[in-house]
């Protein structure tokens, strides 16, 4: 289940962290690839609905049985530049916390950039989620 601390950081700046570290092993944050999302939920009702509006919304969702809580798994092609990665964990974090859920995070493939001598880190990335 989710870690009560991840409840004190804010959704985007786990983000923020993440794409930093991906930046850091050269992963081309243009490629799309499927980007895998997950949930918990206490009861099946508020999972399945989440499911659903997910499913609405253009992501594959499907809820698991665990032994005291319900699993909510959805996936969606997205390249994870600064306005994607925003954009996604709003929508999906806002449609789980709406049924009752606590959102997990994200994962995806890591997709190797293109290796450029003396190249620097997008300019973007210190405006990641800044809201500048």
């Amino acid at each position: 289940m989710t870690d009560p601390l991840d409840k004190l950081i804010d959704p985007t700046e786990l983000s923020a962290k993440q794409i930093e570290q991906r930046l850091e092993i050269g992963d081309d944050l243009e490629s799309s690839r499927l980007v895998d999302h997950s949930a918990v939920f206490p009861h099946l009702e508020g999972a399945s609905q989440a499911a659903e509006e997910l499913a609405a919304a253009g992501y594959s969702a499907e809820v698991l049985e665990e032994e005291d809580y319900f699993l909510l798994e959805a996936q969606q092609m997205s390249p994870l530049d600064s306005n994607s990665v925003k954009q996604f964990v709003q929508e999906v974090s806002f449609i789980v916390e709406r049924h009752g859920g606590d959102y997990d995070g994200w994962g995806a493939e890591v997709m190797e950039a293109p290796r450029m001598a003396g190249a620097r880190r997008p300019s973007w990335l210190k405006r990641l989620f800044s809201g500048r």
